[in-house]
């Protein structure tokens, strides 16, 4: 535990035990995950009991929207091995991506940018010397990306309506 009446060691260490993030994925220093705490940890250890189950229930999800995409442009995560992936997130590289975004917003379905920017362009990271466009690949890539829901026992018709959405919005 630490405790501070100065604001900025108090900001500094918020940072530091977020990854140096001073919003999600927007990092100005290097850190670290340091955020779990005893309860945290109690309650981790009753979700371990059941891990293997709750990782089987993303991975059907993950291959259900798989099936979905087909023939689409959306292209999906691809695991390298069938037992390889968990599917923290299912993260989608697509054309249109804003506008995606925007039409499954307003159909309540919630989405986020979890890479919205390469590393090489953070401040975090300004004193390796890159500049925009000095990684094409990654820049393209962060303005294609997007993550959909995915959960264990994610309904199938709530894998349908992503899908009717993403696609119909593609035209």
């Amino acid at each position: 535990m630490i405790t501070t009446n100065r604001d900025d060691l108090n900001e500094h260490i918020r940072r530091l035990r977020n990854h140096g993030a001073v919003k999600p994925f927007v990092h100005t220093e290097i850190g670290m995950n340091s955020r779990l705490d005893e309860i945290q940890a109690a309650l981790l250890r009753l979700k371990l009991r059941t891990i293997d189950k709750d990782i089987g229930g993303r991975r059907a999800v993950a291959a259900e929207y798989v099936k979905r995409f087909a023939g689409t442009p959306v292209k999906p995560p691809v695991a390298l091995k069938p037992d390889a992936h968990s599917y923290n997130l299912f993260t989608v590289r697509l054309p249109k991506r804003d506008a995606v975004r925007d039409a499954l917003t307003a159909a309540q379905i919630g989405t986020s940018f979890c890479y919205p920017q390469g590393l090489h362009l953070q401040d975090v990271y300004r004193h390796l010397g890159y500049k925009q466009g000095g990684l094409p690949v990654c820049e393209q890539a962060s303005g294609e990306v997007l993550s959909l829901p995915v959960y264990p026992g994610m309904p199938l018709v709530h894998v349908d309506r992503v899908a009717e959405v993403i696609r119909s919005t593609l035209g």
